[in-house]
């Protein structure tokens, strides 16, 4: 279960700071823009995980190799991410387009990745 409530949470956490860092009354489709945020979280969490690996008294057998193939992959998509949101977070982009290649694109690639992390911790991979 944790394994789906940790990004739901971090997802729900970027949508909050974000509508705090704003500071204007009401909700906003850019506060919902956290995509690379969750990218990022993945990234400070696998680096953390290397960490853990080294001190482990029982490593996992291909922790070091899941570990480094996750980080490779979420820079890759930092990078997708980072032209999606160029492309579509200029304000005069209005519509259906611009909501899901931001909220629905975007969040979906930060949320796949941290839920693949989570999957590969739970099931012992790394």
């Amino acid at each position: 279960m944790a394994v789906y409530l940790i990004p739901a949470a971090l997802l729900l956490l970027g949508c909050t700071t974000e509508k705090l860092i704003e500071g204007k009354p009401g909700w906003r489709a850019k506060h919902f823009f956290v995509g690379l945020d969750l990218t990022i979280y993945l990234l400070a969490t696998c680096l953390v995980n290397i960490l853990d690996i080294a001190h482990s008294k029982t490593p996992p057998q291909n922790g070091y190799l899941w570990t480094v193939i996750l980080v490779v992959i979420a820079v890759l998509c930092l990078f997708y991410q980072t032209t999606v949101h160029q492309d579509w977070e200029d304000e005069n982009k209005r519509g259906k387009m611009r909501t899901f290649m931001l909220c629905g694109v975007s969040n979906a690639i930060g949320l796949g990745l941290l839920y693949g992390f989570m999957k590969l911790k739970v099931n012992g991979a790394i």
